[in-house]
């Protein structure tokens, strides 16, 4: 199985974004959903929900039902959700406990995350990480190691954000 490891905001939304979840705070933005959605579907992933979102998700509160009825509109699933280590900047920490669980699972994954928190800290996810700006969604991005270096599902995504977006990859970030 190939995983999409998804934070939401700064990925799926942007400065600027008009949609609200029913709790009023900013939405998914539906417009780059579709593109999204058209890129994980080509390439066969599933989605693990790595984003501060997980607790709407986990309570199944009117904003998890709109994540879940949003991403579901558009034939995206998720299976799963990383797990809550602390409070802060460990979200590396939680993709890596998801992945001890669940990796005999797992072929590939992408962490796709508009935040850096711990993941810079562990050469070991590097290969898989791209970072989004929170200024223009995940369809500007940055990686942190070179295109030969990342795993081939996130160098296969990379190539499709050029190709079918024109997105802007940023390289060789430290």
């Amino acid at each position: 199985m190939k995983v999409i490891f998804l934070d939401i905001d700064g990925v799926l939304n942007k400065t600027g974004t008009v949609e609200q979840t029913p709790d009023g705070f900013i939405g998914i933005d539906e417009s780059i959903l579709i593109d999204f959605s058209d890129l994980a579907k080509e390439l066969d992933c599933r989605l693990v929900l790595s984003s501060d979102w997980k607790d709407c998700f986990i309570k199944k509160d009117n904003d998890g039902k709109y994540l879940v009825d949003t991403l579901n509109k558009y034939g995206l699933y998720l299976v799963g959700f990383t797990p809550f280590y602390m409070q802060g900047q460990n979200r590396g920490i939680e993709i890596k406990k998801y992945l001890d669980a669940f990796g005999d699972c797992i072929d590939d994954f992408i962490i796709i995350d508009d935040n850096v928190f711990d993941i810079t800290k562990m050469p070991d996810l590097l290969s898989n990480y791209i970072r989004t700006d929170y200024l223009h969604s995940f369809k500007h991005c940055c990686i942190y190691t070179s295109r030969e270096d990342l795993s081939e599902l996130t160098r296969s995504f990379v190539e499709l954000l050029e190709t079918k977006l024109g997105s802007f990859i940023e390289e060789g970030r430290s």
